[in-house]
């Protein structure tokens, strides 16, 4: 009589099941900072994108205006007048009465948040202040001279600026950035600066162009750290609550960030930028220390 010897299939042990599980989790521990950066990177370049195009926008205004955009009460924000050169779907009427247009992609920095509200998440430089040191060697005295010199989004209605007015060089001078906004406010409504182009008639929300909350905001003074990280936020006690009305900052990884300059480029900085490159008309000399 044959006999048969039946076969006893074997499964997974346990140990075996927990070295499977360990070397999967070892590779996914692997696998996500590299995914990670490179979303970050995508998202710089989107950015960078973005800024580019607000800088050919600007570039086409002076084509048809015969100046760059200003910002003031009195014109209103630069996100106003780039409206039509975005494909922004509005109408425009003077003196500046424009409908809600709702959020611009262009507007919204990828690695901050998704454009679902009205987000200005860039500011234009409004210049910065340059310090003057004289000794007098006869009266052992210093003497401290501080020039505001403006940056070349500040014009209005008066006080024009072309491109033949930059006298310091178009691809020495800065138009935009990244403003920098607390994590706090992502999903917030309003950050600093946020509604530059939208009009509301509710007395206890700004106007799109008749206060300084908002035209005061998308222009920004530079200083010599004027990147600010936006998870550094003043609620963290880390930075005062100035910097998210003040600064310029991202979400950017490693303190790099996208700058329009006003010859059309985009180029990366880290940290924060020279401060004569906010001025058009300075005369100071740039060094270009991009990554």
């Amino acid at each position: 009589m044959a006999k048969f010897l039946a076969r006893v299939r074997r499964g997974f042990t346990l140990i075996e099941l927990l070295v499977v599980i360990a070397i999967i989790a070892v590779l996914i521990g692997l696998l996500l900072p590299a995914v990670q950066r490179v979303r970050s990177a995508v998202a710089r370049l989107q950015c960078a994108n973005n800024q580019k195009q607000l800088v050919l926008a600007m570039h086409n205004y002076h084509d048809q205006q015969g100046r760059l955009p200003g910002n003031s009460a009195v014109t209103g924000t630069f996100y106003l007048a780039l409206l039509p050169y975005v494909e922004a779907d509005i109408q425009i009427n003077p003196p500046y009465s424009v409908a809600n247009p709702g959020p611009v992609k262009t507007f919204v920095c990828p690695a901050r948040r998704s454009a679902t509200k009205n987000y200005c998440d860039y500011a234009g430089f409004a210049g910065y202040d340059k310090i003057t040191y004289t000794w007098d060697p006869v009266n052992f005295t210093e003497t401290i001279t501080v020039n505001h010199y403006p940056g070349v989004l500040t014009g209005d209605d008066v006080n024009v600026v072309r491109i033949v007015d930059i006298t310091d060089g178009a691809s020495n001078t800065v138009l935009l950035t990244d403003k920098h906004v607390d994590t706090n406010q992502y999903a917030g409504f309003l950050s600093a600066g946020d509604q530059a182009y939208t009009l509301f008639t509710n007395v206890n929300i700004p106007t799109y162009y008749g206060t300084s909350y908002c035209t005061g905001n998308t222009i920004r003074d530079i200083g010599y750290y004027s990147f600010v990280p936006d998870r550094q936020t003043s609620a963290s006690g880390l930075t005062s609550a100035n910097y998210n009305v003040y600064s310029f900052g991202s979400n950017h990884t490693a303190w790099i960030q996208p700058v329009g300059f006003a010859d059309g480029s985009v180029r990366n900085y880290q940290y924060g930028l020279q401060p004569a490159m906010a001025g058009y008309n300075d005369g100071d000399t740039v060094y270009d220390y991009s990554p």
